[in-house]
């Protein structure tokens, strides 16, 4: 991680994983997709990733995942 310069909460690779879901809902992508794109058999472990696209939840993780 210190070579990419990634730090904080999201620098290991439970962090990446979700930084990488959460943005993928947020733009859109359908969750089939991103089902396959993050290896899930069970189509429930996406479903709440694709849970962050409201207003007010998306806020809430953007807080939580940008604090030092």
């Amino acid at each position: 991680m210190n070579k990419t310069g990634i730090a904080g909460a999201q620098a290991c690779a439970k962090g990446l994983s979700h930084t990488f879901g959460v943005n993928h809902a947020l733009a859109g992508t359908p969750q089939a997709v991103l089902q396959q794109l993050m290896g899930h058999s069970n189509p429930n472990m996406t479903a709440r990733y694709m849970k962050v696209v409201d207003a007010e939840l998306r806020e809430i993780v953007c807080k939580t995942w940008t604090r030092q």
